[in-house]
């Protein structure tokens, strides 16, 4: 194992405990606009390596850039290695930053205006997230809105139809990686067609491989071969392509299989918030984190509640240490995080 030594100058070496290794495998995040002493508790204590910002943490660009230079240099501190400060700087409806920054129109909004204003669009967020200290944005999404009853995607993506979401999404991609900002297309393997947010509850897609073929997943096999760097998994059941009835998130057949081995997918995989709904009231937080260890996810993300980050950060450590994870692959991932710091942290 390897990471970025202390002082970040870019050497190596292999010290890395499991606390770290586990560390590593988590974004949290905090209330207010300076770090908390629990925070910094749970940084001290368990090593985490990943932060999330939300609009509430941020008042204006010179508070955001000061509050991202503290996170990066508190997680070096207790860690060694630089952390992965993210936020879902989608644009439109799912904008976090300040009133004096610059946010862009939303996914819809820029597909009507064409591939250029796109490109254009996420040139402008990459600056203004560089301005700051944000290295990974949760964008873009490559859901198909295919279902009009749906109520948590609608304008936030670039349209009804695969082939017009994934033509976009790939321009978004690129656009993304010229610009040198870690991205991550979200909701695997698809949130379009859904009736039911799974912030507040678990939905269903009751769809064949073949039909999501057809629709979800072409975005996603395009992404895949512009070079994605990043995916985030649904907390969605697919029922016909996963039998056992626990959600994408969760799901060794989806993450793994599919995702991994079908598609051929090598980037990072996140899982979606750890504390929304879906999984929280049906399978617990703690153990929706080791499933989704378990499934293949690479990091997943606690962002608001401090108990359930704490207890998540235990619970992975527990079952490690009593033998639960495939520790092969447990490393593998941690390597693969620490990879894409390199080149993106």
């Amino acid at each position: 194992m390897q990471i970025l030594d202390r002082g970040i100058d870019g050497s190596y070496h292999a010290d890395m405990t499991l606390q770290h290794q586990i560390g590593q495998r988590f974004i949290i995040g905090f209330d207010g606009h300076t770090l908390t002493p629990e925070f910094r508790r749970l940084l001290r204590q368990y090593k985490a390596g990943n932060v999330i910002l939300f609009r509430e943490n941020l008042q204006n660009a010179a508070q955001a850039k000061a509050l991202c230079d503290d996170i990066k240099a508190s997680v070096i501190e207790e860690t060694g290695i630089p952390p992965f400060i993210a936020i879902d700087q989608e644009g439109g409806r799912v904008s976090r930053l300040p009133a004096d920054m610059t946010n862009v129109a939303g996914a819809a909004e820029l597909a009507v205006a064409g591939t250029a204003a796109l490109v254009e669009a996420v040139t402008l967020t990459a600056a203004e997230l560089r301005r700051i200290g944000v290295n990974f944005n949760l964008a873009p999404v490559l859901d198909v809105n295919s279902n009009p009853a749906n109520p948590v995607i609608g304008t936030r993506s670039f349209g009804a139809t695969p082939d017009l979401v994934a033509e976009l999404g790939a321009a978004a991609v690129a656009a993304w990686e010229r610009a040198g900002i870690l991205c991550c297309g979200k909701h695997f393997p698809g949130h379009g067609d859904t009736s039911v947010d799974s912030h507040l509850e678990l939905p269903c897609v009751d769809k064949t491989r073949a039909e999501l073929e057809a629709v979800e997943l072409l975005p996603f096999r395009r992404a895949i071969a512009c070079g994605i760097p990043a995916l985030m998994s649904a907390h969605i059941l697919f029922p016909q392509v996963e039998p056992s009835r626990v959600p994408a998130t969760m799901s060794k057949i989806i993450i793994t299989s599919m995702l991994r081995e079908q598609l051929g997918f090598k980037g990072l995989v996140l899982s979606d918030a750890m504390e929304m709904n879906a999984i929280k009231h049906y399978y617990g937080t703690p153990t929706g984190c080791i499933e989704a260890i378990r499934a293949g996810v690479d990091i997943v993300l606690v962002c608001h509640d401090t108990a359930l980050m704490e207890a998540s950060l235990v619970a992975v450590a527990e079952t490690y240490t009593n033998g639960g994870f495939d520790n092969t692959a447990f490393d593998a991932s941690t390597e693969r995080i620490v990879q894409y710091k390199k080149k993106y942290a």
